[in-house]
């Protein structure tokens, strides 16, 4: 760890002080040397065209090693129309997500697609099958497994919408030691949009797309459109019915599921006014749980350090990682020596020119067990 000596005098400093003071400095010489893995990502571009061209144009100047692009790619919810079946229905979204997916293609970093609420289920796997690059794949929809039919509600209460789907597990990408797992759709907000599925679904859906996995649940990143019950899920007040300010609309299935598992992180969307993280850390000894969230401002400029041992705790991280129509995006990078892991994570604006603006501060950091010291001494 010679590259990551750091004088001695900056830790008695910030130790007499309440927490851990570090430079941005610090952190990127740290990075630079031990980075395992770094993804970025957004969501929700509802076909704004400009939006996606923008965001490839910002990850030019420091392209990470995969971008994880997250659900409600159509405009519309699959351009439902009461005088068309399914199969034509279907037949549209396809063509749609095949015009707006393409412009991936040319992104500076192999891109991972997860479908969200407003596309039908398995449309965004035919639309990037059609597209046939090597630089695009749907971590969402696995259509090689074996499919299951779900109930989502008793009648067809919208637009002629069909009430039995037919859905699959997610897929894997596994890159640097870790594995990205992703499911598409959501639970349902109110059993209208063509990509919810039922809880009982979603029950069956996550630990079978996980079990594909080679790696542990340490290393586990679940990608999916629709956040944990509680977690990143509250609800603001714009275009929202006032009944509904501050509601949480999560997932209770991937709820339970992520308090049980302990995946390393879960990245969502969905939630447009929930970006930010939510942190939820273990300790293995004592059995005690303490949480963390970050949302003040988050997006806006904002420099996120999580440090901890794996062998002293289990770490969660729910990372709402922001939406296009709010012109909002997330860099994750994750650094290790030995046991202990760095986990940054830098909330960003769209730059219309494209530009990689640095960081001059570190908005929180997270010390447990003084994994932040431990690396940076």
């Amino acid at each position: 760890m010679n590259s990551l000596i750091v004088v001695e005098r900056v830790f008695m400093s910030f130790r007499r002080k309440k927490g851990p003071k570090v430079s941005v400095e610090q952190i990127e010489t740290l990075l630079q040397d031990s980075t395992v893995l770094e993804f970025a990502g957004s969501g929700d571009p509802h076909e704004e065209y400009g939006k996606v061209r923008l965001l490839l144009e910002n990850l030019k100047a420091c392209p990470p090693d995969v971008l994880l692009f997250d659900g409600d790619f159509l405009a519309e919810p699959a351009y439902l129309k009461t005088s068309q079946d399914i199969e034509a229905i279907a037949e549209k979204s396809v063509e749609k997500l095949t015009s707006l997916l393409e412009l991936l293609v040319d992104s500076p970093s192999p891109s991972l697609c997860v479908a969200g609420n407003y596309e039908i289920l398995g449309s965004t796997y035919d639309a990037i099958e059609a597209i046939s690059s090597d630089r695009l794949l749907d971590i969402g929809c696995d259509k090689t497994s074996e499919p299951r039919i779900d109930q989502i509600h008793e009648d067809s209460v919208f637009m002629d919408l069909y009430t039995e789907r037919t859905t699959w597990s997610g897929g894997v990408y596994e890159i640097g030691g870790f594995a990205l797992l992703g499911v598409e759709g959501s639970n349902p907000i109110n059993s209208t949009f063509p990509g919810e599925r039922s809880e009982e679904n979603l029950k069956w859906a996550f630990p079978e797309t996980t079990s594909k996995a080679s790696v542990g649940s340490q290393n586990h990143i679940i990608a999916t459109h629709g956040p944990p019950f509680g977690y990143r899920d509250r609800l603001g007040k714009f275009g929202v019915p006032p009944h509904l300010w501050g509601a949480q609309k999560g997932s209770v299935a991937l709820r339970n599921y992520v308090d049980s598992q302990k995946p390393f992180m879960t990245v969502v969307g969905h939630i447009h006014e929930a970006f930010g993280v939510h942190v939820r850390s273990t300790d293995k000894q004592t059995g005690e749980t303490k949480e963390t969230v970050i949302d003040k401002d988050f997006g806006n400029r904002t420099k996120i350090i999580i440090g901890y041992d794996k062998n002293k705790a289990d770490v969660s991280i729910t990372l709402n990682k922001g939406t296009l129509e709010y012109w909002n995006w997330s860099r994750v990078r994750i650094a290790e020596e030995d046991s202990y892991r760095l986990v940054d994570i830098e909330g960003e604006w769209l730059d219309k020119k494209g530009r990689k603006k640095p960081f001059k501060k570190c908005s929180q950091i997270i010390d447990l067990n003084d994994a932040v010291t431990y690396l940076l001494s």
